[in-house]
């Protein structure tokens, strides 16, 4: 590695990461360190450090400053090369893309072996973020498995973290789109096997102005850890086709693509989604949402409600111990499953749902189920389910059979057909 003769412009904390194993690589171009400042353009400058230290194998140290770039940030290698690119944290090390019109920085190494991290760093463009689609991330990983995303915030960009070509098995640790206008979607994954499937996301903060995650259908093998999500400034309605959660509908095309699974969310939070549902789905879905908390509290521009769902067909979805913390709900149910449903599933475990939740402007009690919102209507076609559907009202385990539900209860086998009034069908044989 070529010495660095600019020691006396770097902090001690860089100089002391300078002294570990392999040496850390300070951003220079042609023995002149790169601009900090944001005052010039270094895109080619840091092009060419990232490109010069994947091939020597060095780790990369990027110091605390502002990067002014006008093009795609590129850390690329041969098959199997590691890559480890650490910042001075999010705020302080910062990628500022002058437009968003391109990627802000796109990892490419390909290989079974690569094990790299991206630690530290902020992608942060100040144009405004597009209208309509225009495929544009602050991060995307390209082809590249088995990297580390950790400490990462993405702002200015229609979408903050892609991931192309197969990224299996992938993990992101503290990634954000902090804001709900940090982009319009915080995490894209994409059709089929092209993002890449065990994938792995831990305490992660997406906010977008249409959705904080976007997966598209044929695919799964989703793990989702922690964290807090949230979609829809109030000055932009999106509306019925809108999730927090988009399930089975590609982002960057706008279409439908089908049914994917299986799904694991588990102890995270939706919080303060504004004119659109928490869940969207468009296909049949395997999921399952573990310790769960939907927290619908913008008293203005409502969450229109928790799930809506198109063509469930063989959908199986799984709820355990989830949470409705103070809320406002737009609408009187807020569980829609339209079209196909034959042979769909959901399970509920029981609910808590906190005093003040407001469901359409009724206040709603501690203990409530989603499937059961329609009761302030009754039942009828309109939201029938499959048969062998199973909850719990009451406290009592109920099973759906079309166009009513059987429980046991007390020693009795019971019957309704409006989930309010019961009538006895026999009793247990001693």
């Amino acid at each position: 590695m070529a010495a660095i003769h600019t020691y006396s412009v770097h902090s001690e904390t860089a100089q002391a990461l300078q002294g570990l194993a392999g040496g850390f690589r300070l951003p220079e171009h042609n023995g002149v360190p790169v601009d900090r400042t944001g005052e010039s353009d270094v895109t080619d400058a840091l092009n060419a450090w990232l490109g010069a230290g994947i091939a020597n194998g060095d780790p990369m140290f990027l110091p605390a400053g502002t990067y002014r770039t006008s093009d795609e940030i590129i850390a690329a290698g041969r098959m199997d090369d590691t890559l480890l690119l650490l910042g001075a944290g999010t705020r302080r090390s910062v990628i500022a893309p002058r437009r968003n019109t391109h990627n802000g920085l796109r990892v490419r190494i390909p290989g079974s072996r690569a094990k790299g991290r991206v630690q530290g760093i902020g992608v942060a463009s100040t144009a405004p973020l597009p209208d309509t689609p225009n495929g544009c991330a602050a991060y995307v990983v390209d082809g590249t498995p088995l990297l580390v995303l950790a400490d990462l915030d993405a702002i200015g960009f229609d979408i903050g973290f892609d991931f192309v070509n197969n990224c299996f098995n992938c993990a992101g640790y503290n990634l954000a789109t902090p804001r709900f206008d940090s982009t319009n979607c915080g995490l894209n994954l994409r059709e089929g096997v092209q993002s890449g499937s065990d994938l792995h996301f831990y305490n992660t903060s997406f906010g977008g102005r249409c959705h904080a995650v976007a997966i598209a259908g044929r695919g799964g093998g989703y793990h989702f850890f922690g964290g807090q999500w949230g979609a829809n400034d109030a000055g932009r309605p999106r509306g019925d086709g809108f999730g927090v959660i988009q399930l089975g509908y590609d982002y960057a095309s706008q279409s439908e693509l089908g049914g994917l699974g299986p799904i694991l969310f588990s102890g995270l939070a939706i919080e303060g989604p504004k004119n659109c549902w928490m869940i969207r789905s468009f296909d049949e879905v395997v999921a399952t949402f573990n310790q769960f908390s939907f927290l619908a509290s913008a008293r203005s521009a409502q969450c229109l409600g928790l799930l809506k769902m198109t063509s469930a067909q063989n959908s199986v979805l799984t709820f355990s111990g989830c949470n409705i913390g103070r809320s406002f709900f737009a609408r009187d149910k807020v569980v829609e499953i339209e079209g196909d449903w034959a042979s769909f599933m959901l399970s509920e475990g029981a609910w808590h749902c906190a005093h003040g939740t407001l469901l359409a402007d009724v206040p709603q009690g501690q203990m409530w189920l989603p499937s059961l919102a329609r009761h302030m209507l009754g039942w009828g076609s309109e939201y029938a389910f499959g048969i062998g559907q199973s909850s719990t009202g009451e406290k009592t385990p109920m099973v759906h059979i079309g166009g009513g539900a059987i429980r046991y209860s007390h020693g009795r086998l019971q019957g309704s057909t409006d989930g309010q009034t019961w009538s006895d069908l026999g009793r247990q044989q001693p």
